[in-house]
């Protein structure tokens, strides 16, 4: 679980420690780049809340967003239709999206799961016929729910899923990252 979390956050580090070195190599700066730890609070209030999941949508429309798993790299798509909005709606669709994708990655970690098995993009349940990351129950080719496989873990409930996620989009916001600079500047 801490994995899942630590990863999302060092990898949307090290791509944009990768730009900043090109960038910088170009501009023909220094290719050092600060580093330590930043501790964030969870955010308090409504406000806060709202002004971390508007975050949140502007890092997904910006494309650089990835969870990290064991030899799994899912970009974390923005699902909204419209550049540029982060009205209510776009903003929990964009953290419901990241919802997902952490729920199957902790879910494919706790089955075992080979990259084989979830590089076609294939649902983690042998036999579901839907795809990776979908909606709803499983289900195989009749339609039928499908039960969970003997030896299974029972997938997070979605509340303490929710929760988890909510920590994680804490860390991707402005807020750290101005930290950061205040703190190296």
């Amino acid at each position: 679980l801490a994995q899942v979390v630590v990863s999302v956050l060092r990898w949307s580090c090290a791509t944009s420690e990768e730009a900043n070195r090109a960038m910088m190599q170009d501009a023909a700066m220094p290719a050092f780049l600060p580093s330590g730890d930043v501790c964030v609070p969870l955010p308090v209030g409504d406000h806060a809340w709202s002004e971390c999941f508007r975050d949140l949508k502007r890092t997904l429309e910006g494309g650089c967003l990835y969870v990290l798993g064991r030899g799994r790299c899912s970009r974390v798509r923005d699902p909204a239709e419209v550049p540029g909005d982060v009205s209510d709606k776009a903003c929990e669709l964009a953290f419901n999206e990241l919802v997902k994708i952490i729920g199957f990655e902790l879910q494919a970690q706790a089955m075992g799961l080979t990259t084989d098995a979830t590089a076609s993009g294939a649902c983690w349940h042998p036999s579901c016929v839907k795809p990776a990351r979908h909606d709803g129950p499983c289900v195989d080719g009749f339609l039928c729910r499908q039960p969970l496989p003997e030896g299974c873990v029972e997938p997070m409930e979605p509340e303490t899923l929710q929760g988890l996620v909510r920590r994680v989009a804490a860390n991707i916001s402005v807020v750290p990252g101005m930290e950061a600079v205040m703190r190296h500047s």
